[in-house]
Parts: C-alpha cells; structure tokens; sequence
C-alpha cells in the first residue's frame, strides 16, 4: 500500500502546511530580539503570576518566567513534531517511519537555538 489515496493525500497536505506553519512561527520567534521575547513572555507570566497568586501558591517571577518559556517551546515543538508525524503517516501509512518526524525536530531545534538565536540580540542558545 505504497500509493495515497485522495484523502489520505488531502491529509497530507494540509498537515504538511501546519508543519511548514508551525516551524516557521518558531523560527520567527526565535528570530526576535530579547527585549521583544521577554516582552512576550511576559504578557503569560502575568496571567501565570496572577492565577498562582489566586490559589495561594508562592513563587518567584523568574521561576514564572522559565516555567512560561520553557512550556511554549514544548507546546510548539510538540505541534511541529505532531504535524510531521501525521504527514508522514499519510503519505506511507506507517507509524515507525513517524520516528523520522523526531530527527527532523531535532535537527530544528538545533538550527533555532544556534544558528537563528545564537546571532540574535539579546538571545543565547541553551541546551536546557
């Protein structure tokens, strides 16, 4: 069953597009100064901050901040490796050939964090 069908080609497509979307959005994000990023982060830190302080829960804002960054950059390498997945599964109805979708992940994630925000200002590239 190496052909696609129409659907599954349909399929295909459109979660390739999302995949092209979502890596892109990254990239984009990875590519604003540090300023622009802390001031985006921000905005959910604040709502982070306030829904902590409601349920009486005590942390410190840089810890708010780290655990804000850290699950965005999750969230949208989890929808990239999502997106990739399904493509592949649509175009060769297999599941082990998705472990493809993880090295691709890998590979830009390594581009955002060295090449994209390691040359931006003030962004550094972090392995954690």
């Amino acid at each position: 069953m190496n052909t696609i069908n129409i659907y599954n080609k349909k399929g295909f497509f459109a979660v390739l597009l999302l995949a092209v979307l979502a890596l892109t959005l990254i990239f984009i994000a990875s590519a604003r100064n540090g300023e622009q990023s802390a001031a985006d982060s921000g905005r959910f830190t604040g709502v982070a901050s306030d829904l902590l302080e409601k349920a009486d829960i005590k942390s410190d804002s840089q810890s708010i901040t780290k655990f804000v960054r850290k699950c965005a950059h999750f969230a949208e390498y989890f929808a990239l490796c999502l997106f990739l997945s399904l493509a592949v599964y649509f175009a060769k109805g297999s599941i082990k050939l998705t472990f493809l979708s993880t090295v691709v992940c890998f590979a830009a994630a390594i581009i955002d964090e060295f090449l994209i925000q390691g040359n931006t200002a003030g962004r550094s590239p972090e392995w954690f």
